[in-house]
């Protein structure tokens, strides 16, 4: 008796890149040789797909599609059920196998994967039989294997009212071909048909040993754009300790205190403020400017920022004057800012947009030639130079975050840097209610407390910031190889070869509004989070009514920019992931 003929299906949506890297490759390494194949498409876009299937140049091999069923109305969740369901009941209606084995695009077989489930459907009492799994965490780098044994009559019972097993790690009889994926959308296509095939008298049977790699779904195997850099944990364990031990959690304790020494010596000031967070410290910062500038009450600010930053202005009862960037460095310039200046002008607020550093020097002559304030968010800039001189020593005041997003993180925090000790004085005072130490109040503060659970993780992140810093660097080299053939895109760009980046976004500005969307558009499909982190304030309902210059670049940019993924521990071939699948939107 020869060998059963295996028809695996894949459906695959608009993903070349997971066949190609994948599914496709982990089928051609299986040692068991007798195969056919139908990855199945939906719509007339798929070509892409059909060129994937066609380049392995295997005659068991072949790509259809079906037409784009009708997904209006459907959630997200129900759509991925219907897609799915569809394009697998059409490869199983093709399939010639005695054996059925359903592969998803994103998976990948082990390659005794075919020889095991053939070996135990042929020879054993069973039309179904999965394996264990090999679950893959590929952001982290972390794998663990799952399974659940038919044996076991608690795992069956436990089959009854959710699916236990894994789709690309199943494998049944030609049979059961007849059954189909539900196309209701109520339920995952696949455990609808495992319970079809066990209510048509189907037997079931499990294999210990793993039998195919799973990288998660869109609920748990999203690539995030940013993921937190993190201490060693005994390190934090210890500190956290140390302030169980203390019983002192807030109110500028010991953690606190080291924190605001420690960020002053390594940005090179008299004095760091900590604060609750970055939105925090930026409406500290902008009382105090209210008090320090009576007579004046616009801000010139960007309009190609968070709104954070505007909103801070806002809350201190002043008006926002936008002003354009750059298109190059994405930030600010005097000549973008000098226009807008006049008596009213209390301050420029600059932003170092995506840890990218505007440029202070030449910012610093215009406003104290014009006698106003210089002031920038920060934000992002923790461990940013210009001629070897630390953004944070810049200007009147300038304010960074220390939220779960940024190089040094605290969880949520901030900090404020200035030089001098009447500002330093006042800031610490708003930070606290604007309470002075006598308990009397001139004018009103916020409470910008910052924990010390808080401050202990920055503590203990600190000394780590520099390595970091230079992974980063070494990531957007790596990304910069990837994508400089791409076209119609470009990367944000230092103010000079003097000027230090912190990196801290990936910063894509594509040419138009459409090629910024098919990115969002692609990556979202290969599970890769992006964001554009940065939109036009102006044009946003809450700040329409504000003053503004010119503002031609930011309106040409503003839907143009996508950030991808970067952060210190993101691994090599999470990167070329990324990378690839950009890539493949563009080109």
């Amino acid at each position: 008796m020869s060998d059963p003929l295996v028809s695996v299906i894949i459906p695959s949506f608009n993903r070349p890149l997971f066949l190609r890297k994948r599914s496709i490759p982990s089928l051609l390494r299986q040692t068991y040789r007798n195969w056919e194949l139908f990855v199945v498409g939906d719509g007339p876009t798929e070509d892409s797909l059909r060129r994937t299937v066609e380049s392995f140049a295997d005659p068991r091999m072949r790509y259809v599609q079906i037409p784009r069923p009708d997904y209006s109305g459907l959630s997200a969740q129900r759509l991925w059920h219907v897609a799915g369901a569809a394009a697998r009941n059409y490869g199983v209606s093709l399939a010639h196998g005695q054996l059925i084995a359903p592969l998803d695009d994103d998976d990948e077989f082990l390659p005794d994967h075919l020889k095991d489930c053939v070996a135990y459907l042929t020879h054993r009492d069973a039309d179904l039989v999965y394996g264990a799994v090999l679950v893959r965490n590929l952001e982290l780098g972390t794998e663990h294997c799952d399974h659940l044994p038919w044996a076991d009559p608690a795992i069956q019972e436990l089959f009854c009212r959710r699916n236990i097993m894994f789709h690309s790690s199943v494998c049944y009889s030609a049979r059961f071909a007849h059954l189909r994926y539900p196309l209701a959308g109520d339920v995952p296509a696949d455990y609808g048909l495992w319970l079809a095939i066990r209510d048509a008298g189907g037997r079931f049977a499990s294999l210990e040993r793993p039998q195919s790699i799973y990288y998660g779904d869109a609920l748990n195997g999203t690539l995030r754009v940013s993921v937190p850099s993190l201490p060693p944990l005994e390190t934090y364990q210890a500190a956290v300790a140390d302030v169980f031990a203390s019983r002192h959690l807030s109110n500028g304790g010991v953690w606190c205190r080291r924190l605001e020494q420690r960020v002053a010596e390594y940005i090179g000031v008299p004095h760091a403020i900590a604060a609750a967070s970055g939105d925090a410290g930026l409406r500290v910062s902008m009382l105090a400017l209210r008090e320090l500038c009576p007579e004046a009450n616009e801000v010139i600010v960007p309009s190609y920022t968070f709104p954070a930053t505007v909103n801070a202005v806002l809350a201190a009862g002043l008006t926002p004057v936008f002003c354009d960037i750059d298109a190059r460095t994405l930030c600010i310039t005097p000549a973008t800012v000098e226009p807008l200046m006049s008596r009213r002008t209390a301050a420029v607020l600059a932003v170092h947009a995506h840890g990218n550093p505007a440029d202070m020097p030449r910012l610093e002559q215009l406003c104290g030639a014009a006698g106003v304030m210089l002031v920038s968010d920060a934000a992002a800039a923790m461990g940013a130079c210009i001629d070897g001189r630390h953004i944070g020593s810049f200007g009147h005041m300038e304010v960074f975050s220390l939220s779960g997003t940024k190089v040094l993180s605290a969880g949520e925090g901030g900090i404020i840097c200035c030089r001098d000790d009447a500002i330093a004085d006042r800031l610490r005072e708003l930070s606290r209610y604007g309470i002075a130490a006598d308990y009397s109040c001139s004018h009103p503060g916020i409470n910008s407390k910052l924990s010390e659970l808080a401050a202990s993780l920055a503590v203990c992140g600190l000394p780590y910031l520099d390595g970091w810093l230079a992974r980063r660097l070494d990531v957007l080299r790596r990304y910069r190889s990837i994508l400089q053939t791409c076209p119609q895109m470009r990367l944000q760009e230092l103010l000079s070869e003097n000027a230090v980046g912190t990196w801290k976004d990936l910063a894509l500005v594509l040419s138009d509004r459409k090629l910024a969307q098919r990115i969002i558009d692609v990556t979202a499909a290969y599970r890769i989070h992006t964001r554009p982190y940065y939109r036009a304030l102006h044009q946003m309902a809450a700040y329409r009514e504000f003053p503004r210059g010119p503002l031609l670049v930011t309106e040409q940019l503003s839907d143009c920019v996508v950030c991808i993924p970067l952060y210190a521990d993101i691994r090599d071939d999470v990167v070329d992931l990324v990378g690839s699948a950009v890539r493949e939107a563009l080109i």
